[in-house]
């Protein structure tokens, strides 16, 4: 079964469907109580939180991989012997979609604790699907302890803290030792002395070894995400800069810089040899030595076979500029409903604390955001694979985080599998572009978004429905759009 994969249907981008005559929107929610920002003047210790008064029970929903449910299934037993008094009912779904997560906290029985896929949380946070943290963050946490991606990865429409990111998955190249040692090759081992991008086409053409006529391994596979951060680095660090106009209203993919990117990696996969078109995230390639460099989230890792002795290189920066990682978290949030906020919160500072966090990383279902995990065994055990860690650490202070704003999912999925395409060779660069452009700015423009309005006390409701309404000859004209 291993040497089994599923043919995937390529073609086209699907027509861009036309906006509604009528936009039918959900009755405005109430505004978001203003969160002042807190920026801490100096390292003080967390105010305890008062003692709960009765027990509580809380429902907590989490999907994803088999390792990220069993990290989080066995931190569960820890959190009882610290918090006796809050009962955990966990639903644990491998199965379950980021969009139905998204549902459920929709649902009337929304659980009081779901994991968010990073491209919903504005989404959920400007509908009022979540419970603003600002207060019992600043309350129980320091900042000192922790990556910036805690606090301020995935931020609502006002700065509010809707979710708590506990880590996040970093793209990096893994490879093959044994190949590089026996092309000769010395691959970089941080950011600080890294490569760029000519250097590493160079170095994965010189990975392609031939006998008889016959390529017995290749040079280098990728996941589609990859491009993210190389259309980042073609335009500076930025991403809203790289991505969207000054005030984020409208979507800047179709540049001369970004056409410049998809080119090469075009290049990459339809006619330079050292290119193997393997399915994503498909890991007996690099495991059978036919692929040396596999360009991947961390979370792969687990799933490279312990008798391949591999290691962990820095993304190449495009051309001058350093390199950049891209980060996707493991965002947790609390249902706008519960109606035991504080039992809720208590599990999530306790997934940011010491044993919450060494669970997660022991598994290596992410990159922890706490420092001192970043430091110690649980992280960067020397008889794990790879032995040195390092560049992990690292990613985390060049982390490239997806926008987030109300375009961001369709940002996310632009620029995920439907790049293949592209990639292919199927579609032109001009033509993708200019269609993603579209489809990322009509979410934009139907929720009325702009950063001057990310602001405090802003909110825009989710919409419910959208209808196509064709005036007949003799009908009084059509209200305009968003009106009901």
């Amino acid at each position: 079964m291993a040497g089994c994969t599923l043919l995937e249907r390529a073609g086209p981008l699907p027509p861009v469907t036309e906006p509604p005559i009528r936009a039918v929107v959900a009755p405005a929610l109430p505004e978001t109580p203003t969160v002042a920002p807190t920026v801490p003047t100096a390292v003080t210790a967390p105010t305890p939180a008062a003692p709960l008064a009765a027990r509580a029970t809380i429902r907590l929903g989490a999907w994803g991989s088999s390792r990220t449910l069993a990290a989080l299934d066995r931190a569960l037993p820890t959190f009882k012997k610290q918090e006796p008094s809050i009962e955990v009912v966990p639903d644990l779904d491998a199965t379950r979609s980021p969009d139905a997560a998204f549902e459920r906290l929709r649902a009337a029985d929304q659980p009081d604790v779901e994991r968010i896929a990073p491209e919903d949380v504005f989404n959920a946070t400007a509908g009022g699907l979540l419970y603003v943290l600002n207060p019992l963050y600043t309350r129980d946490m320091r900042d000192d302890l922790f990556a910036a991606g805690v606090r301020a990865a995935r931020p609502g429409p006002g700065g509010e803290m809707g979710v708590v990111s506990l880590g996040a998955a970093y793209l990096a190249v893994f490879y093959n030792v044994l190949q590089a040692e026996a092309a000769g090759i010395d691959v970089p081992a941080s950011w600080a002395a890294g490569w760029d991008i000519d250097t590493f086409e160079t170095t994965a053409r010189r990975m392609l070894v031939g006998s008889r006529e016959q390529p017995d391994r290749f040079g280098l596979a990728m996941v589609a995400e990859v491009t993210r951060p190389w259309m980042t680095a073609a335009t500076g660090p930025n991403p809203a800069g790289a991505f969207f106009s000054a005030d984020e209203s409208t979507s800047t993919l179709a540049s001369v810089e970004h056409a410049g990117v998809l080119r090469r990696l075009m290049e990459w996969q339809t006619k330079l040899t050292f290119e193997l078109p393997v399915p994503e995230r498909f890991p007996a390639a690099f495991n059978g030595g036919l692929v040396s460099f596999y360009v991947d989230f961390s979370d792969f890792a687990p799933a490279v076979r312990s008798t391949v002795d591999w290691a962990l290189a820095p993304l190449p920066g495009w051309n001058d500029r350093s390199g950049f990682s891209l980060a996707n978290e493991l965002c947790f949030g609390i249902g706008a409903a519960s109606k035991q906020p504080e039992a809720a919160w208590r599990l999530l500072r306790f997934l940011l604390e010491p044993d919450g966090q060494a669970a997660f990383t022991r598994a290596d279902a992410m990159v922890p955001f706490r420092r001192e995990i970043l430091g110690e065994p649980a992280f960067r055990e020397p008889n794990r694979m790879p032995r040195d860690r390092g560049i992990w650490v690292d990613a985390v202070q060049r982390a490239v985080q997806a926008p987030s704003n109300p375009a961001s999912k369709a940002w996310h999925v632009a620029t995920g599998p439907l790049i293949n395409p592209v990639r292919s060779g199927e579609v032109t660069v001009e033509a993708y572009l200019a269609q993603a452009d579209t489809l990322i700015t009509r979410q934009l423009r139907a929720r009325d978004w702009s950063a001057t309005k990310n602001r405090p006390g802003y909110r825009q409701p989710l919409p419910a429905l959208n209808l196509r309404i064709t005036p007949s000859p003799t009908a009084s004209p059509s209200p305009a759009p968003g009106t009901r």
